[in-house]
């Protein structure tokens, strides 16, 4: 059933503050099956905040769509789940056992969750016996190099109803940085009988390759990989590059595409906020952006977004 809903071996994570509807339409556009939306604070959405619900806006277009939540209260992320199934909007919901972010460890949330074993186990069963949504889970391999429990862990959130689990190959207290623990991960996969999907320094297809060959998982999950390349996911599928990532011409055409996707669903005063990190993304391959990085950091209009990236654009071509 999780393989029907997600339809590919390559998925989109819930990136806070990256994955809105433009960044998931251009995604889509480009090969994406399954995304989801930004991380969901449980607090803000049963207070119904404005701002949280902003997250859910989608189309008929946008689908098949997940959401992931957050939180450590169990009958507060089952309230949650319930809320987000009524919207008619959603496929799967997913709750977050991994982000290692200052801000959400500390309120005993994310991967802090990673040291209390029996409440994500408790979290997960009250939120499947509230909705009839399928429930997954995203985790860490444990908090710390001296405390690795992903397999006691994700044996918890199976037993506890989840219909699949993703594995970030580190520890909390490596972030995003270091190696990925392969061998972590295939200790979870062979351990259990629902779907595990590797996560963790994926940005091409060689290394969505090695994933599935290190550790057996049944699908990859990619994150920091998809900013500004759309392509990934077509190139994972296919087992090969995409020429289109390395031209600088079709790279400045999506990046123009997605500019307008952000100027339409936000405006220009909030649009050009963002567009100052997603402007440098699409061109990470093509060289001598530290001119062009400190002009996009700076921009303030759409006709100064445009200049920027018309001007790098001509340069950058004319060099190669």
């Amino acid at each position: 059933m999780v393989k029907n809903i997600f339809s590919s071996s390559a998925i989109m994570a819930p990136l806070s503050g990256i994955t809105d509807l433009p960044f998931r339409t251009i995604m889509r556009e480009h090969g994406l099956s399954f995304a989801f939306t930004e991380m969901l604070a449980i607090k803000p959405l049963l207070t119904r905040m404005a701002k949280s619900w902003s997250y859910l806006r989608t189309t008929p277009a946008d689908q098949p769509l997940g959401t992931q939540i957050v939180g450590s209260d169990p009958a507060m992320m089952a309230e949650a789940a319930a809320i987000l199934e009524a919207t008619g909007i959603f496929s799967l919901i997913d709750i977050n056992f991994g982000c290692p972010a200052r801000k959400v460890v500390s309120k005993g949330e994310g991967s802090a969750l990673l040291k209390e074993p029996r409440r994500i186990e408790k979290i997960v069963s009250s939120v499947v016996k509230k909705t009839s949504l399928p429930v997954s889970a995203k985790m860490r391999i444990g908090w710390s190099v001296n405390t690795l429990n992903a397999v006691d862990v994700a044996r918890r959130i199976e037993g506890a109803g989840a219909c699949a689990v993703t594995v970030h190959g580190r520890t909390k207290d490596r972030g995003y940085g270091g190696p990925v623990n392969y061998d972590a991960i295939r200790a979870v996969k062979e351990a259990l009988h629902i779907p595990v999907i590797g996560n963790g320094n994926i940005f091409s297809a060689g290394d969505a390759q090695q994933m599935f060959a290190q550790t057996g998982c049944d699908m990859v999950m990619i994150a920091r990989g998809a900013l500004g390349n759309p392509w990934i996911f077509k190139e994972i599928q296919e087992g090969r590059p995409q020429s289109d990532a390395a031209d600088m011409t079709t790279v400045k055409r999506t990046l123009l595409r997605h500019a307008e996707y952000m100027f339409d669903f936000y405006g220009e005063k909030k649009a050009i906020t963002l567009l100052r990190k997603i402007g440098c993304w699409y061109f990470k391959g093509f060289g001598n952006k530290s001119h062009y990085k400190d002009r996009m950091s700076r921009i303030k209009t759409r006709d100064e977004f445009y200049t920027v990236v018309e001007e790098y654009a001509a340069g950058a071509s004319a060099k190669k």
